[in-house]
């Protein structure tokens, strides 16, 4: 099963996500998220495996990158989407600090680097919030309608914060490891 590493919100943010991922599957937009265990998140990387060396390495890394990090603030500025995969989401603005974190994390790596979903590197990675999946057919027209449609259930820009980083094994979401930034194992 391929693994993901995810930043994770403020309560304030997290609450307002899943409103919105409980809407779109009460409007039978797009179901999965609110009815997985998946937390909202922006994701640093993704990765097809992970044996269990290179599982510890992520977790190691983690550890070292959430210690040294701070949380820090972000605001998301617009809803757009991945029309080619079916998915729509909440965009951040440019934010240095979190351009910085995923490039140290992608630095860190070591040879995992070579491991990474080619969509993550440095130069190609789009941060984003999933705010829904498997949409068929996804086209501009559909995300233009989703814009609209989620600005009556939610206010953008809207400021977050990224408090936690994390790894996650999913389809299911199994949760592998979360560090509070700038602390301890959680």
């Amino acid at each position: 099963m391929p693994y993901a590493v995810e930043l994770f919100f403020d309560p304030r943010t997290d609450a307002a996500v899943r409103k919105l991922w409980q809407w779109l599957a009460d409007e039978g937009i797009s179901t999965y998220l609110a009815s997985s265990d998946s937390v909202p998140h922006i994701s640093l990387g993704g990765f097809e495996e992970l044996d269990t060396a290179q599982m510890m390495q992520i977790t190691k890394t983690l550890n070292s990158l959430a210690k040294s990090t701070g949380p820090f603030s972000l605001n998301f500025s617009g809803v757009e989407g991945f029309v080619n995969t079916g998915v729509i989401f909440l965009a951040p603005e440019p934010s240095a600090e979190l351009a910085n974190l995923h490039d140290r994390f992608c630095n860190s790596l070591g040879g995992l680097r070579d491991f990474l979903w080619p969509l993550y590197v440095p130069g190609v990675w789009v941060p984003h919030c999933t705010v829904a999946v498997d949409l068929q057919p996804c086209s501009r027209h559909l995300v233009n309608e989703m814009r609209r449609a989620l600005s009556e259930h939610i206010e953008l820009p809207w400021p977050a914060t990224v408090e936690r980083m994390g790894v996650v094994k999913f389809r299911p979401i199994e949760h592998q490891a979360s560090f509070p930034l700038g602390g301890a194992r959680k």
